[in-house]
């Protein structure tokens, strides 16, 4: 997931994001599924 990318975000920043800018939630997403494939 993100931990593995070395990306530090807390929750409380994701849901945020996810809210505020859902480009760049999708765009942390891809990366975490990236990481995971």
């Amino acid at each position: 997931g993100l931990r593995d990318a070395n990306v530090e975000v807390d929750r409380k920043i994701l849901a945020d994001l996810a809210v505020r800018e859902p480009a760049a939630f999708k765009a942390l997403v891809d990366v975490a599924r990236r990481i995971q494939a």
